[in-house]
């Protein structure tokens, strides 16, 4: 699946190592978020960092379409889509550890 492509070129994961390696860190801090489950804090460090390289790998994605010389016009393809969509599921899984962890702590209290 094509990340982007450029006129008849396109572009995958072989061809741009910056963001095969951004998606390959997010993807790792995704299963290290989910063996952590026992380390709230430490889930919560995996998670954030899983969407902060999503959303780096996003932007790059981004800065590429706009950052181009005028002959070559660059269109974001289908391959961008699963890397936002990862963001957005590291955010989501990053709020739901912290309202478990206060949910832990207010129980913790009544005991």
């Amino acid at each position: 699946m094509p990340w982007w492509t450029t006129g008849e070129m396109t572009i995958g994961p072989a061809d741009d190592p910056m963001t095969l390696i951004l998606s390959i860190l997010a993807s790792a801090l995704a299963l290290a978020g989910i063996c952590l489950f026992k380390n709230l804090r430490r889930q919560k460090l995996a998670a954030g960092l899983c969407a902060l390289m999503g959303l780096l790998s996003v932007s790059y994605a981004l800065a590429l379409t706009y950052i181009t010389s005028d002959s070559e016009v660059i269109s974001i393809a289908a391959g961008t889509i699963p890397m936002a969509i990862g963001a957005i599921f590291a955010i989501m899984a990053r709020n739901r550890v912290i309202h478990d962890e206060k949910l832990l702590r207010s129980a913790d209290r009544l005991r």
